[in-house]
């Protein structure tokens, strides 16, 4: 990956425009790969661009964050969340309100005999597959340890 020779680990948040975040996603050396993520109004925004619009928007901002290298990719795919009706319009989702300081503990805790989980839950990879995984693993364990004391 261009950006790894650079010294660069791939991930760009940018403040402007707020919720656009790009991370390497690269499964080895040899199959260099990065996904970008667009949220909130911006999603809802960028959605209206069209196809090729909203590549040269994305390839852009990645040329201004990692160089003229960004702009040469062989593929680019879109996967557009603003109206997916089981995601509510986002791949993943985050407790954003700060005086819920406990909403966490509070869903992991349940209401026995229903437990709850997600990847956002997560001690690790929160908001990805991985997580999701960790954290299913995590509750399967709990609801075992309850059901079979021993």
């Amino acid at each position: 990956a261009f950006w790894r020779a650079k010294g660069l680990n791939g991930m760009v948040m940018w403040r402007d425009p707020p919720a656009l975040f790009a991370c390497d996603v690269s499964k080895d050396g040899g199959h260099p790969a990065m996904v970008v993520f667009v949220g909130g109004p911006l999603a809802l925004r960028w959605r209206e661009l069209g196809d090729a619009a909203l590549r040269a928007e994305v390839t852009a901002r990645l040329k201004e964050a990692l160089g003229a290298d960004a702009g040469r990719f062989t593929d680019f795919s879109c996967r557009d969340w603003t109206d997916d009706r089981w995601s509510g319009g986002g791949y993943s989702d985050l407790i954003i309100d700060t005086s819920a300081t406990d909403a966490e503990q509070t869903i992991l805790a349940g209401a026995p005999p229903v437990y709850f989980t997600a990847s956002e839950l997560s001690p690790s990879f929160p908001g990805y597959v991985e997580g999701a995984i960790v954290a299913g693993r995590i509750a399967a364990q709990k609801m075992l340890s309850e059901f079979n004391p021993q």
